[in-house]
């Protein structure tokens, strides 16, 4: 009985966690793919980062403010829409309302247009949070914080 062979094919320009280097059944080479090669659009994908939204931005509203029963009824997985306002990014629900707005830091990738995005995690804050230089700028105590994960396309 013969005993098929199987090969593993890796493509990394790193070590592997569990493929031992310098190991005599590993071949090493570097490789350059070449995007043109890949059939559809290159998509960019920018997971949810704490740093990349204004934490602060519910927690300045008014009570009155529409954003806030928007944030309240959004859910994880619901879908969200970027809208450049102003110079700053806002977060959108299906509906138009807004449900947060990006850090300023937060820029679009060069070259790549806003494609989808979606609800990751939906974060709750307070005041004591907040820098002690900022919080003469908030309007409550406690508040949520919409965290999206974004897709764009390579244009």
């Amino acid at each position: 009985m013969t005993r098929a062979r199987r090969s593993l094919a890796v493509m990394s320009n790193d070590n592997h966690e569990y493929l031992p280097t310098g190991a005599p059944t590993i071949q090493n080479r570097r490789s350059t793919p070449d995007p043109a090669l890949f059939p559809g659009p290159r998509r960019l994908y920018l997971s949810a980062n704490a740093e990349a939204v204004d934490l602060s931005f519910a927690g300045r509203l008014g009570d009155r403010n529409p954003a806030l029963p928007a944030i309240a009824e959004a859910h994880v997985g619901d879908p969200v829409t970027l809208h450049l306002e102003d110079g700053k990014w806002l977060l959108l629900d299906a509906r138009g309302r807004r449900l947060g707005r990006m850090a300023r830091s937060f820029r679009a990738p060069v070259g790549a247009s806003f494609s989808r995005g979606e609800i990751s995690a939906i974060l709750r804050r307070q005041a004591e949070d907040s820098e002690e230089s900022y919080r003469h700028t908030l309007r409550r105590e406690t508040w949520e914080v919409v965290l999206p994960e974004l897709v764009f396309e390579v244009v």
